[in-house]
């Protein structure tokens, strides 16, 4: 009987279950280390634009600042002003209802036309305020001499030439033998006839500058002379607030004037420290010091004397500091010996960088810290 043939069984072709477990170790290898290496690299990106936010922030801050700060003083004629002993200013809802305006005809008249002050922030390392003031509109040059005397009562000045003066500008008269300095709001110029107009009582938003006659002879105002000064000092007065809130971690300007409502901006982010030092000129060299004991506001605006020595105040050292935004897990930044709130610059300056809230979350964050030494130009001029 005849047994079939038995055939061997064919080889089987293609990827065997070992071969397909060892592909997908390799795959799940390879995919963890490219996950690594993406959450490296992103890890790695997160702190480089961080660091790139915090540095644009606090570079933009200084710049801005520093750039109103060399232009402090401009439009002011803080120069011919320093000569002013005795000031008489209107301010009032008309041209009787009011009284002298304690920023010009006052001690404070210093600090109301300064060209920078420095408020100090506190003892524990707060955040400094810095006021800056200039001139507003058109700042062409307005100088004249009388040319007739003026009595109190006068509301026409005639003079030598017209030229740079404009209407709704506020300029002074002044007298060198007296010392009397008068401010005025200029309502009206007669080119042809070389005379400039106060007229009593115009409203200027709502303020009066220019007082009535009765109010003059009642509260002693001066008669000038002919060869008299008239000096303009611009449209209005801005005086811009700096200030860091150290809350949100901003810095804010408020724009306030004589004429117009206070306007509030932010022009920086994760910025958590100002901190100010007046340079005061002495000889050759300058000595730093703080806005404090009788270079605090409070002090100047006390002194009738203060606009003296607000010209020897001649820089301005500034240092303002910027947060990574980025919160690192271990501690990165190392507080100042003896204070536990935040480092120290210069010779011991406290920099509080805990936004006044204690602890130690502010040290996992990275600080940058931009200094510079600005001069104040307008002020050097007028002290000669």
């Amino acid at each position: 009987m005849n047994q079939p043939h038995l055939r061997s069984p064919r080889r089987q072709s293609g990827i065997s279950l070992i071969e397909i477990m060892i592909g997908l170790t390799i795959a799940l290898i390879t995919t963890l280390m490219l996950s690594q290496i993406m959450g490296l690299w992103w890890n790695q990106r997160k702190t480089t634009d961080s660091a790139s936010e915090g540095q644009n922030q606090g570079l933009t801050s200084m710049v801005l600042m520093e750039q109103a700060i060399r232009s402090a003083g401009y439009g002011t004629q803080i120069g011919t002003l320093i000569n002013c002993s005795t000031r008489y200013a209107y301010i009032g809802t008309n041209g009787a209802n009011g009284g002298e305006d304690p920023n010009f005809a006052g001690a404070a008249f210093g600090v109301s036309i300064a060209p920078l002050i420095i408020i100090d922030g506190g003892t524990n390392g707060e955040a400094d305020q810095i006021e800056v003031r200039g001139g507003k509109g058109n700042l062409s040059f307005g100088l004249t001499t009388l040319s007739k005397t003026m009595p109190p009562s006068s509301s026409e000045l005639d003079v030598s030439t017209v030229s740079g003066f404009e209407v709704n500008t506020f300029s002074v008269l002044y007298d060198p033998s007296t010392g009397n300095c008068t401010r005025f709001d200029l309502t009206q110029k007669q080119n042809s006839a070389l005379k400039l107009q106060q007229n009593p009582g115009n409203n200027d938003n709502g303020t009066t500058y220019n007082p009535a006659t009765n109010y003059e002879n009642s509260n002693g105002y001066p008669t000038y002379s002919a060869g008299n000064y008239i000096i303009k000092l611009g449209s209005d007065v801005i005086t811009s607030t700096y200030s860091v809130d150290e809350t949100n971690r901003q810095l804010k300007l408020a724009d306030a004037s004589m004429r117009t409502s206070t306007v509030n901006y932010t022009l920086g982010e994760n910025i958590v420290n100002m901190q100010a030092q007046y340079g005061i000129k002495s000889g050759s060299s300058y000595t730093w010091t703080d806005a404090t004991g009788s270079y605090a506001k409070s002090a100047l605006a006390a002194d009738s004397a203060s606009l003296t020595k607000i010209l020897t105040l001649q820089a301005v050292k500034l240092a303002v500091v910027s947060r990574v935004p980025k919160r690192e897990s271990g501690i990165v930044t190392t507080a100042c010996s003896g204070f536990s709130n935040g480092i120290c610059i210069w010779s011991g300056t406290k920099v509080r960088l805990d936004g006044g809230a204690g602890g130690t979350e502010w040290q996992h964050y990275k600080y940058r810290i931009y200094e510079s030494v600005i001069p104040l130009r307008n002020t050097i001029w007028s002290a000669g």
